[in-house]
């Protein structure tokens, strides 16, 4: 039988996945300080704080784990990833590279555009409710 990784921050009781070591969770990315659980890995893609460096407001990556100060940027391991094909936001991708907002746009333009692909005027603040959602990667 072959014991599943578990996030490492998961193990330590981590607050963000509130995961005890009772509880595992599967392993959703692998990044240097170890496995990280999809929870706190959605957390960590999400978490954006001023640069130490430049002060834009961006994730950090440098150091790796919970005491990063320095964005990808400026810590010069290059593009951090993660950036949205659509409007270019730091985030978790959902769908060919878009980030949740986008992807839900996408989708919304897809299924009310029909055929010709433009949202019929009727529906357009259909449309716009949708995409306004306050969380639009929830289920």
């Amino acid at each position: 039988m072959r014991v599943p990784l578990v996030c490492v921050v998961a193990v330590a009781g981590c607050g963000r996945s509130r995961n005890g070591p009772e509880r595992t969770r599967p392993v959703a990315a692998r990044w240097p300080e170890g496995p990280v659980c999809d929870a706190c890995y959605t957390a960590a893609l999400r978490h954006h704080c001023s640069c130490a460096v430049c002060g834009h407001h961006r994730r950090l990556v440098a150091p790796p784990g919970p005491a990063a100060t320095a964005c990808a940027a400026c810590s010069g391991i290059g593009p951090s990833g993660h950036i949205c094909n659509g409007c270019g936001i730091e985030d978790k991708l959902y769908q060919r590279g878009y980030c949740a907002r986008c992807s839900l746009a996408r989708r919304t333009d897809a299924l009310l555009g029909g055929r010709s692909g433009a949202v019929p005027a009727a529906l357009v603040r259909v449309r716009d409710a949708i995409v306004d959602a306050p969380s639009p990667a929830a289920r």
